[in-house]
């Protein structure tokens, strides 16, 4: 008999709804939508905090405002990609 489970994958719309309607307000883990899966992310360690908190000092400084905007451990939407990562540092473009 063959293998029966499957991986249940998700558009970043059924994602959104699941996180608006608190499913996953009981978690103790962090997790990313990534391609249509949610994973499980290991907990940051206090030097990691650390190197966070230096590259968005420096970033803040080396970016012009007017065209960088410096996103800390914020969600971004890929749902062309089927993901809502949430990096530790992210550069965007102001405009967007």
């Amino acid at each position: 008999m063959g293998n029966l489970s499957t991986d249940l994958r998700l558009t970043g719309a059924e994602y959104e709804s699941m996180v608006a309607k608190r499913a996953f307000d009981e978690l103790t883990q962090k997790i990313e939508l990534i391609n249509g899966k949610i994973v499980s992310l290991n907990p940051a360690e206090p030097i990691h905090d650390d190197f966070i908190g230096c590259l968005n000092q420096w970033s803040v400084l080396s970016t012009a405002k007017e065209e960088i905007l410096v996103r800390v451990q914020s969600g971004i939407d890929l749902y062309e990609l089927e993901s809502r990562p949430e990096p530790d540092i992210a550069w965007v473009s102001a405009g967007r």
